[in-house]
């Protein structure tokens, strides 16, 4: 089963194994997209927690939801039910979270990086979209795998909240916005090709 798991040569041989354990306990009932769809459900809760102050609770929502996003694609794969639904869902699904939570923390980081990872996820996003409706294949190109770990970080460290953790967290936006203005390059290239 771990060699069906392909989740990307940086992950370190544990959580692999655990999330094969995870993708193996799962009902067949139970889609990837139906997990992706649980990940977008809990958008809400974490920026409403976050937003009161419940930084705590915000995180443990957060943690379901990141590991949600994890067990979606690895599921799909083992079980060969990538649909074209799924690849656009998935990362809709992460773009809806980040930016939920850059608006509700808007204020602990530069306005610009806002604005720019906003205006970049909505661009990314519609470009997509276009490439739904057309067909065209819809995966994430390395740039923007690369970018929406950069982003993980910074809302993590955003929902943390500890000082070094704000400073850390706005590096990582700052890192974000450049991947994702690379990974629109490339998916506008891909789109034209």
């Amino acid at each position: 089963m771990e060699e069906i798991i392909a989740i990307g040569r940086f992950l370190p041989r544990f959580p692999k194994q655990v999330l094969a354990r995870i993708v193996e306990c799962i009902p067949s009932r139970i889609k990837p997209n139906h997990i992706t769809f649980l990940r977008i459900v809990l958008v809400a809760p974490v920026a409403i927690l976050f937003g009161y102050g419940y930084s705590f609770w915000s995180t443990v929502v957060l943690a379901l939801a990141v590991i949600s996003d994890a067990v979606d694609g690895a599921l799909a794969k083992a079980r060969g039910e990538i649909s074209s639904l799924g690849e656009w869902l998935d990362p809709f699904a992460d773009k809806l979270l980040v930016v939920s939570l850059l608006l509700v923390g808007q204020s602990r980081f530069p306005a610009e990086f806002v604005i720019s990872a906003i205006a970049l996820e909505i661009a990314l996003t519609v470009g997509r979209l276009f490439k739904w409706l057309f067909g065209k294949s819809n995966g994430a190109n390395c740039w923007g795998k690369i970018k929406m770990h950069f982003q993980s970080a910074a809302v993590i460290g955003l929902v943390v909240g500890a000082g070094w953790t704000i400073a850390a967290a706005n590096l990582y936006l700052g890192v974000a916005v450049v991947l994702a203005a690379m990974s629109l390059v490339g998916h506008t290239r891909n789109f034209f090709a």
